[in-house]
C-alpha cells in the first residue's frame, strides 16, 4: 500500500502560506522531521513520528515535547557524512512505497537549497519507491523520473526544467507550449514559464529528471 509521508526540513516557510502546506501535506501515515525541521512541524500543528539528525538546529524544548509525545528520536553525531535530510530520505525510503511531501527544502543559504534539489532528485529515491513533491505553500516542484499528470487551471505557470543533466523524450500536453520528443538540455531555459491551457496537463520523459515547478505566488 502507497503511504503519504511528510519531511519536514529546516528552510524557509512563508508564514502567510502556512494554510496551503497544511493542505498540501494531507494526513500525512508518516511524518519525519530532519532536526529544525521540527519547528515547520510544531508550527502547523502537526505531530512528528521519527525525528533524525545531529539536532543541532531542532530548539530543545521542542524536541523535549515530541519525545514525551512519543516521537522516535534518531540523534547522530554532528561528524557526519550525510545531511539530516538525507537521513530523513532514507528512512522515508525504509518505509516505501511513499508518495513524500517535502516541506522546508527551499530558502535561506543557496547552498543548502542547491544541495537540497539535488538530493531530492536522486534516482534513488525513485527505485526504492518514492515519489516526491516539494511544497512551500508559494510553489510546488514535482520530481519526475517517469510521467506526471497535474489539474492546474489554465492560466497557471508552469516551468518544466532538466535536472542533473539532459531530459531526453521529453512531451507535455495542456499546455501553451506542447513538446513532443524533445530534448531539453541541462542548463538550458527551454522549459521555463510554460502555462496550463486544458484543465489537465501531462508531462513525461523517456530518459533524465524534470524538475516541474507550479508557481502558485498571488
Amino acid at each position: 500500500m502507497t503511504k503519504r509521508i511528510a519531511i519536514f526540513a529546516a528552510g524557509h516557510v512563508e508564514p502567510s502560506a502556512l494554510d496551503r502546506v497544511r493542505s498540501a501535506v494531507q494526513r500525512p501515515d508518516l511524518v519525519i522531521a530532519a532536526d529544525g525541521g521540527l519547528v515547520h512541524a510544531a508550527a502547523l500543528g502537526i505531530a512528528v513520528d521519527v525525528l533524525v539528525g545531529d539536532l543541532d538546529s531542532a530548539p530543545p524544548d521542542l524536541v523535549a515535547e515530541a519525545e514525551a509525545a512519543g516521537t522516535t528520536i534518531e540523534r547522530h553525531p554532528v561528524d557526519k557524512d550525510e545531511t539530516d535530510l538525507e537521513l530523513a530520505l532514507a528512512h522515508a525510503a525504509a518505509a516505501a512505497p511513499g508518495d513524500v511531501v517535502m516541506v522546508g527544502l527551499l530558502g535561506g543559504r543557496i547552498d543548502h537549497e542547491l544541495a537540497n534539489l539535488a538530493l531530492a532528485a536522486q534516482r534513488v529515491w525513485f527505485e526504492a519507491g518514492l515519489r516526491i513533491v516539494i511544497d512551500d505553500g508559494v510553489r510546488t516542484i514535482y520530481v519526475v523520473h517517469d510521467r506526471l499528470e497535474l489539474t492546474e487551471p489554465p492560466g497557471t505557470t508552469i516551468s518544466v526544467l532538466p535536472w542533473l543533466g539532459d531530459a531526453t523524450g521529453v512531451r507535455e500536453r495542456g499546455m501553451r507550449w506542447d513538446l513532443a520528443d524533445a530534448t531539453l538540455n541541462a542548463g538550458t531555459p527551454r522549459g521555463m514559464s510554460n502555462v496550463a491551457d486544458d484543465a489537465t496537463q501531462e508531462i513525461s520523459l523517456t530518459n533524465g529528471v524534470l524538475l516541474v515547478i507550479v508557481d502558485r505566488a498571488g
